[in-house]
């Protein structure tokens, strides 16, 4: 049986949820998030195509998974209960894991070890890219595309030809800059996925833009507070302009032509002090919610801490698909964004770009 051990450290909170509602690190979670990943890898391949190889590794009601995981910590978890006052900006970020009885609990800064098993190193390796992608662009557990459960890889005991170092020992942003792009290049090449300039219909390595925010920062928590006040000081500001326009629509039945806000993901919820609510949400029996193309994740760089964004250009919805205001049981639909909001954001701080 091939192997490859990861060593890992969490740098910012993860929620995990337990069978039991408490907090607890167990494979699926990992697994879960390595498959978007493994997709993301993927993205050039038909739905049909796309199912039928990722069976084959993770496996599937039919067939058991060619790759065995397992993680265990070295120490015993305690778990944390969110609280608001932790920051404005990582308390825009993680809004939900404090409302009403959703008090969620959290694991921070701990050490654990993910451990792959295949008698396939063809299926190993591919599960350890979707590893590795994991661990660099995004994060474990909710709230995962906005700061939480990310990741550092500390160390690796591999068993298989993995065509690039897995761990970073970059001194600056540069020198990880290239790290991350020969280790992407590498998956690339691999699974032969060319980039392209369209949208894509769901997220795919295909069409990925990836900046580092050039600001030093000496703790994750401070990395992770500021770029929760940029980005909820962004989302006010356009946001600002969709509330006015969903505001006459409830007093007035003023006509809204789109909804900007909505390239961060649906479904959103306005509620305004001088009465009335409203939901925004895909104008569909099928897709209750379209979540964010946005991903803001927290790097580790010489015990320097980094805001990283990965923005991918696909489709909010499918084309046939319009989005639909509610309000006191009525409703109105608007056409879908260009999802060019994404990139003022970017293009609203002083960022490296990778990709």
């Amino acid at each position: 049986m091939n192997k490859i051990i990861f060593k890992c450290q969490s740098i910012t909170p993860m929620f995990l949820g337990g069978a039991d509602g408490e907090p607890d690190l167990r494979p699926p979670s990992i697994k879960g998030a390595m498959r978007y990943w493994w997709r993301a890898m993927y993205g050039h391949l038909s739905i049909e195509k796309l199912k039928e190889k990722e069976s084959k590794i993770f496996g599937n009601t039919e067939q058991r998974s060619k790759v065995v995981l397992r993680c265990k910590t070295s120490e015993q978890l305690r778990e944390k209960q969110f609280s608001k006052d932790v920051g404005t900006g990582i308390a825009y970020l993680f809004y939900s894991m404090d409302m009403g009885a959703n008090k969620r609990y959290y694991f921070d800064n701990i050490s654990f070890e993910v451990i792959l098993k295949s008698k396939d190193t063809m299926q190993l390796k591919e599960a350890a890219y979707a590893f590795w992608l994991l661990a660099n662009l995004g994060g474990i557990g909710s709230r995962s595309r906005r700061g939480g459960g990310s990741f550092v890889i500390t160390g690796v005991e591999d068993g298989a030809d993995l065509g690039f170092d897995f761990m970073s020992d970059a001194r600056d942003t540069d020198a990880w800059k290239d790290y991350l792009k020969k280790g992407i290049e590498t998956i690339k090449q691999h699974t032969k996925i060319k980039d392209i300039q369209d949208k894509t219909p769901f997220n795919s390595l295909q069409n990925m833009g990836i900046h580092l925010v050039n600001k030093t920062h000496h703790s994750a928590t401070k990395a992770l507070d500021f770029i929760g006040q940029e980005f909820q000081g962004f989302r006010m500001e356009v946001g600002g302009k969709d509330a006015s326009n969903v505001k006459d629509y409830i007093d007035h039945g003023s006509r809204i032509s789109t909804i900007d806000k909505a390239s961060f993901g649906l479904p959103i919820s306005y509620r305004f002090r001088q009465g009335g609510s409203a939901t925004v949400e895909p104008d569909s029996e099928i897709y209750n919610r379209s979540a964010s193309s946005l991903f803001i994740k927290i790097v580790q760089i010489k015990g320097k801490y980094y805001p990283l964004l990965v923005n991918f250009d696909s489709v909010l919805l499918p084309a046939n698909i319009d989005i639909r205001v509610k309000s006191r049981g009525k409703s109105t639909s608007v056409s879908q964004s260009n999802n060019a909001i994404k990139q003022d954001f970017i293009h609203s701080l002083n960022t490296i770009q990778i990709l």
